[in-house]
């Protein structure tokens, strides 16, 4: 259950409105979920060919799937982006590799020449070959993105607006909060059962996480708590398991989701491993474990807007309500 509480921050009069404009539309785009997800695929054409690339603003980067470089024939070679050399994933797998795209277009936006880091998982996406990998904020935050997770729509718009002018759905409430965008991903304040944490936006996970070590320290949560129960392996890994709790309520921004299940995960820097983001869903480890992730189990009763240039991340309840995903 959801409940809105308006709390619209304010954008402040002194802000040079006559050196800005009223918002513009650059780009709208219907996506789809991917399998009995939430999670949303973007379409994408990448050197003339149709695929879907997964809408990720937990990566720290877009990456391409090894076996879509393949198909493609791109030169794949040692990635030359210094801030994203290395990439590893739950299992171990470790990626340096690149592949130089001619064209990337998704809605009107396009990118000539781009180099993209390739998937650590070798056998990403090879069982799913429209899938080539996950679309992140590196390119997306060029714009304006504003999300309808309830109706799958994803418009980007222009920086050139005024500073707090993008209510054109004009929901019953509405919540702003500033946003940082720290080691690539976007942290926010949230409460969770009366304790303010620092979370992540991470569209590319089903599932809110909260980490274990967190939940233990804050919310004396253990594996043999009641209450707490047996999700199972994250990407089948057997030495890392995962478990679900119901807390009372997740709060941000004003908006307050009631009896949130949130799933536990470990630290793998307790265990010798990265101390990296592991999701539900996803492969791929970024940079930090956050004390949570707001997954698309919360995300897709929202509408939000994002405004890197502002730092500013405003939500609503989604206009149309989000059906659950199918079966299996």
């Amino acid at each position: 259950m959801i409940a809105a509480l308006l709390c619209l921050a304010g954008a402040g009069s002194a802000y040079a409105q006559a050196a800005c404009g009223p918002l513009k539309l650059l780009s709208t785009q219907q996506m789809a979920r991917f399998g009995a997800t939430d999670v949303m695929v973007v379409p994408v054409t990448l050197n003339g060919v149709a695929k879907g690339m997964i809408l990720d603003t937990g990566a720290g980067t877009t990456q391409l799937s090894r076996a879509v470089a393949e198909e493609l024939k791109l030169n794949i070679h040692r990635s030359r982006d210094w801030r994203h050399r290395e990439a590893r994933d739950v299992s171990g797998n470790i990626s340096t590799s690149a592949a130089t795209v001619h064209s990337l277009f998704f809605g009107k936006v396009q990118f000539e020449d781009i180099e993209l880091h390739l998937w650590p998982d070798p056998a990403f996406a090879r069982a799913t070959p429209l899938l080539a990998g996950m679309l992140s904020h590196d390119l997306l935050f060029d714009y304006d993105v504003d999300v309808d997770f309830g109706t799958g729509i994803l418009k980007l718009f222009s920086k050139n607006h005024c500073f707090g002018a993008i209510n054109y759905w004009h929901p019953p409430a509405m919540a702003a909060m500033r946003i940082a965008i720290r080691d690539g991903h976007l942290h926010i304040p949230v409460s969770l059962d009366g304790h303010v944490l620092d979370a992540v936006i991470d569209t590319g996970s089903q599932y809110s996480i909260v980490s274990l070590p967190l939940a233990r320290r804050i919310f004396g949560l253990s594996a043999e708590s009641p209450g707490v129960t047996p999700l199972g392996a994250v990407n089948n890994d057997p030495a890392l398991n995962s478990y679900m709790h119901t807390f009372a309520s997740l709060s941000f921004g004003g908006v307050t989701v009631l009896t949130p299940d949130m799933m536990l995960l470990p630290d793998r820097m307790a265990r010798g491993g990265d101390r990296t983001q592991q999701t539900g869903n996803r492969a791929l480890f970024n940079t930090v474990l956050p004390d949570i992730t707001i997954g698309m189990d919360v995300l897709r009763h929202l509408h939000i807007y994002l405004a890197p240039d502002e730092h500013n991340f405003y939500v609503s309840l989604t206009g149309s309500p989000a059906a659950p995903p199918a079966k299996p």
